[in-house]
């Protein structure tokens, strides 16, 4: 099996995005082999401020990129969005509450 070595991954969290599921999130792709291009990140409307420093932090460390949507628009809408800003040919699509292996990409 090929290695995917250039790829961007694409997730969305609003206003019930748990902190310590997206903390994991974060933790999880920070100790993968492959690690991913891009991190595309839509806020969807309305995200709590912790949520928000969390993200600002993991940003010194990871290569997030943030795209703010003023009103929840849902998540179709929102990943529509974000794919526009994905800069890779393969584009892996994860949820907040995400555990990725570390060998998995």
């Amino acid at each position: 099996m090929k290695k995917i070595t250039n790829y961007d991954l694409l997730g969305s969290i609003y206003k019930n995005t748990k902190l310590s599921e997206l903390n994991e999130t974060f933790e999880s792709i920070k100790i993968q082999t492959h690690k991913p291009k891009n991190i595309i990140l839509v806020f969807d409307g309305f995200v709590k401020k912790e949520v928000k420093d969390l993200v600002k932090i993991n940003t010194k460390i990871l290569p997030i990129k943030v795209i703010k949507i003023k009103k929840n628009l849902g998540l179709g809408i929102a990943l529509r969005k974000g794919l526009k800003a994905c800069k890779s040919k393969i584009v892996l699509r994860f949820d907040a509450d995400d555990i990725n292996l570390k060998k998995k990409s």
